[in-house]
């Protein structure tokens, strides 16, 4: 029978083993050294053994989707934050967490799809508005970026990037410039 309180013992063990080595709150980490892995693959262990105690729960998932890109195992990664994104669909974090490991796997289709299901919790959300605009200018649909980049500028006015990439969202749609192939190409533009 599941515990709470085995559930909390066993995931803030994971955790502490786990911190300054993995991405938390944007922070990049350092790279893990050897005995860093070592106590990396323990905090997998400890999560791994939290989750079953408390089954509704996303954020084990989602620390044994840290320590797994950590750890160099993207698809691994992926596979957590879908679990975790599966149990708790309208969590802002991990919509924006899910939508850009998608992302940076050039898997952009999938990360519209995470990303239009999160504007529906959270529709004035910039982050998922950017990340779903940038999302359909590298999947060429820039008829949707234009959409998603005027509510952007209309959600967040001062965000000055919101405006450049209306502009260049608007660019392409007129045929004035080509659809950017990666994120590269992107931040040349604007």
């Amino acid at each position: 029978m599941p515990s709470e309180e085995k559930y909390m013992e066993l995931f803030t063990k994971g955790c502490k083993l786990s911190e300054g080595l993995i991405q938390l709150d944007g922070q990049v980490p350092k790279k893990p050294g050897f005995f860093d892995k070592r106590k990396l693959r323990k905090a997998k262990s400890l999560l791994k053994l939290a989750a079953p105690e408390s089954p509704d729960n996303a954020a084990p998932y989602l620390m044994l989707a840290k320590v797994s890109h950590s750890l160099g195992e993207k698809d691994e990664s992926l596979n957590y934050l879908l679990r975790a994104w599966e149990l708790q669909p309208a969590n802002l974090i991990l919509v924006i967490e899910l939508s850009g490991a998608y992302g940076v796997l050039g898997k952009h289709k999938e990360a519209i799809s995470v990303l239009e299901e999160g504007i529906k919790y959270h529709p004035n959300e910039p982050r998922i508005l950017f990340n779903l605009g940038i999302s359909y200018l590298l999947e060429n649909v820039p008829n949707l970026a234009v959409k998603v980049f005027q509510e952007a500028v209309r959600v967040e006015p001062d965000f000055s990037q919101n405006h450049a990439l209306l502009k260049y969202s608007q660019e392409i749609l007129s045929g004035q410039k080509v659809a950017p192939r990666n994120q590269a190409e992107i931040a040349q533009n604007i």
